[in-house]
């Protein structure tokens, strides 16, 4: 697994722990959409998580949300 990829999935395991998330990590196949990674999965769309990396000048963040949902980048844009 590519070591930028396994970071990231550690930084998003930890914030989740942090937060007292439950939540489980399924290997499957690769895929490059979030619905179709649930569906190799198996797992309904709105029960796995889609990670969205953004950068605001140089900060760098991560938005996490269902993967059936877009990131409205405007809502967020006035709520930072």
């Amino acid at each position: 697994m590519d070591t930028a990829l396994t970071t990231g999935i550690r930084a998003l395991e930890g914030w989740l722990r942090d937060q007292a998330i439950g939540y489980q990590v399924i290997e499957h196949e690769t895929t490059y959409e979030a619905t179709s990674e649930a569906r190799v999965a198996r797992i309904p769309a709105e029960q796995t998580a889609k990670t969205v990396v953004l950068r605001d000048g140089d900060e760098v963040l991560v938005a996490a949300l269902p993967a059936c949902e877009r990131l409205d980048l405007h809502k967020l844009r006035t709520a930072l």
